[in-house]
């Protein structure tokens, strides 16, 4: 009887810090690629998960928030190559660095403000509208460059992003802190934070409640469209390059660190912190199977099983919760 009470408890540990269970599989993960390469734990290796998994990070905050309204976003990965590609070509007619910033948040947010107006205006599924978006985003990511690479060569703009290093440490990951803090205390500490929660909650009682549910989502879809822009800065300063296919599987990746970190498909949850740990998850078992040499194509199959079990999961603890 006493272990059974115990093995109850754990469950509702568990089920009440999902955190907990992710951080538990992170260690495994960890084990198993270390045991089978001994070229993982090296520090060239443990850098590159870092920046792969801070890159994850800020697409993935912007779809925590999406997420807490109890929609998605699938524009991320196409708002990402078109920003990254506009700004090489920028770059590449000597464009003044300001000027290409702007340009690239003014995409990002003009592209998630359209997604935001068209869900809420029209009713339609985020699934949807995101999806069309993808399409949209891509071609003319395709037509701006001609299906071709644009290489730069802003050494300013690539040390200030992600190549440089401040007191040791890697500039992209005081990025991600910046994004981390200020994410973290939008959504936790802030009335428009509880706004959000309550949308994903309930958005008819929320309504009735007197919050302007249709002004939260185009502002929420709006914030997401600018995060992915940065991303797009992120990964143009990691590459040193525009390629008309990056971000092509990103919102994936995004989605899974999200839903990994303890946010529910409905609006449950929502563990800005939790998202970081889930965003080192997929980039650890991304750069694992690169590591043992894997087929990129089979990496993408690995990372949706790992999708599906995590809704699986996820479902599964919400329904027992609710008992």
């Amino acid at each position: 009887m006493a272990d059974q009470s115990s093995v109850r408890n754990v469950k509702k540990f568990l089920q009440r810090n999902p955190q907990v269970a992710t951080l538990i599989g992170f260690v495994g993960i960890i084990i198993v690629f270390a045991t089978l390469s001994p070229n993982f734990l090296t520090a060239n290796n443990i850098s590159n998960i870092i920046n792969q998994s801070a890159s994850i990070s800020i697409v993935a905050f912007g779809m925590t928030m999406v997420l807490l309204t109890g929609g998605i976003d699938l524009s991320i990965g196409g708002i990402l190559g078109l920003v990254c590609v506009v700004a090489a070509k920028l770059f590449s007619f000597g464009v003044p660095l300001p000027i290409i910033i702007l340009t690239g948040l003014a995409i990002g947010a003009f592209v998630g403000f359209v997604n935001g107006l068209i869900i809420t205006q029209f009713n339609i599924q985020p699934f949807l509208v995101t999806m069309g978006m993808v399409s949209i985003t891509r071609g003319l990511a395709q037509y701006t460059t001609n299906g071709q690479s644009i290489f730069i060569k802003a050494d300013f703009f690539r040390l200030a992003i992600s190549q440089g290093r401040l007191f040791g440490i890697p500039v992209l990951l005081y990025w991600v802190a910046l994004f981390l803090v200020v994410i973290y205390f939008l959504v936790s500490h802030t009335p428009f934070g509880r706004r959000i929660q309550a949308v994903g909650g309930n958005s008819e009682a929320a309504l009735f409640s007197g919050i302007k549910v249709n002004r939260v989502k185009i502002i929420v879809y709006t914030m997401s469209g600018l995060i992915a822009a940065t991303a797009g800065f992120v990964t143009l300063s990691r590459l040193s390059s525009g390629l008309p296919t990056v971000g092509a599987g990103i919102e994936m990746d995004a989605i899974a660190s999200a839903v990994l970190g303890g946010t529910g498909f409905n609006g449950e949850g929502g563990n800005i912190l939790g998202t970081v740990l889930g965003a080192l998850v997929i980039g650890t078992i991304t750069n694992g199977l690169t590591v043992l040499g894997v087929d990129s194509y089979l990496q993408n199959v690995v990372k949706g099983v790992i999708i599906i079990l995590t809704v699986v999961a996820s479902v599964s603890l919400a329904k027992k919760s609710e008992r």
